[in-house]
């Protein structure tokens, strides 16, 4: 398998229902945290976390297949080092942004 960057352009469209719809839905829930703050019910798409999960879920099924195409075997302890090196970065500067 050689190291080429795979992006699929086409579920970026989806990937953006999802997390929008989500973050909306966090935001104008019935209650706002114990701010006093009335909800708003806004008629947003209920499923994105189900969205988001399905996406995430093809994305590392496509990736797995890839890599047993290509290698005729996974090597797990490589692909879980791709996937920390990729989501370890952001949240931590999350983190320190919230702090």
């Amino acid at each position: 398998m050689k190291n080429e960057s795979i992006h699929l352009s086409g579920l970026n469209g989806l990937r953006a229902i999802a997390a929008i719809s989500v973050m909306v839905s966090h935001v104008f829930q019935t209650t706002f945290g114990n701010w006093g703050i009335p909800g708003i019910n806004l008629p947003v798409f209920p499923g994105g976390v189900t969205l988001f999960f399905v996406i995430s879920g093809f994305l590392i099924t496509f990736l797995l297949l890839k890599e047993m195409s290509g290698h005729k075997t996974i090597q797990i302890k490589n692909f879980y080092i791709r996937r920390i090196l990729r989501i370890w970065p952001i949240y931590y500067a999350f983190i320190a942004v919230s702090i």
